[in-house]
């Protein structure tokens, strides 16, 4: 992974593509959508991911563009999704 890669992945977006969350909360980065789904109960977390669809690894995909983070969501469970989301934020400040 080369540096510029790694900082495009850790960027904040702008305002009008970031997640939304239903209560209010957004994430505009990597790092936020981390603590807020972290922070999420199972039914919070399952409002966007359910068999058919992964509100999480769509975001990643579209507009963070990390495919890879994306696939590795696709199919995880909540204390999967915390956890792959914290090691690739570690990989990516230790390549930023």
């Amino acid at each position: 992974m080369d540096k510029e890669r790694a900082r495009h992945y850790l960027r904040r977006v702008d305002g009008d593509v970031q997640f939304v969350f239903p209560d209010g909360k957004t994430a505009g980065s990597l790092e936020e959508l981390f603590l807020v789904v972290a922070s999420l109960d199972d039914k919070g977390f399952y409002h966007h991911v359910m068999q058919d669809k992964n509100d999480f690894s769509a975001w990643l995909h579209e507009v963070v563009g990390d495919a890879v983070l994306a696939e590795d969501l696709s199919r995880a469970s909540k204390e999967q999704a915390v956890a792959l989301l914290k090691a690739r934020l570690r990989f990516l400040r230790e390549h930023a």
